[in-house]
């Protein structure tokens, strides 16, 4: 009977063992992309448009982000023009497909 305990026993140790292995990998691999992502958001992101050129940190490349800059270092605090609105818009939106419109 104790033989039989002590397979019993190891196989249940075993199974643990691998259990506590995968777990391990999925706890490195989510510090790691927390690591990336943390990373990722500290570098500049060149901004190009029309009306001058400026870096701006990734964590902040939003569309309200740059057109704040765009109205506060090229128009005074003013309004952003329609076009230079547009450039904005066309630099920071995600890329989109199978575009399709309702006609009424």
């Amino acid at each position: 009977m104790g033989k039989e305990f002590l397979e019993v026993l190891f196989t249940c140790l075993d199974k643990y063992i691998a259990f506590i292995t995968i777990v391990e990998a999925l706890a490195n691999f989510a510090i790691f992309f927390v690591f990336y992502n943390n990373v990722k958001n500290l570098i500049w992101k060149e901004v190009k448009l029309s009306c001058g050129t400026f870096k701006i940190k990734q964590k902040y490349f939003t569309v309200q982000n740059v057109t704040n800059v765009v109205s506060l270092k090229f128009y005074n605090g003013g309004t952003v023009p329609d076009d230079i609105r547009m450039e904005i818009l066309e630099v920071i939106c995600p890329k989109i497909k199978d575009i399709m419109t309702i006609d009424n």
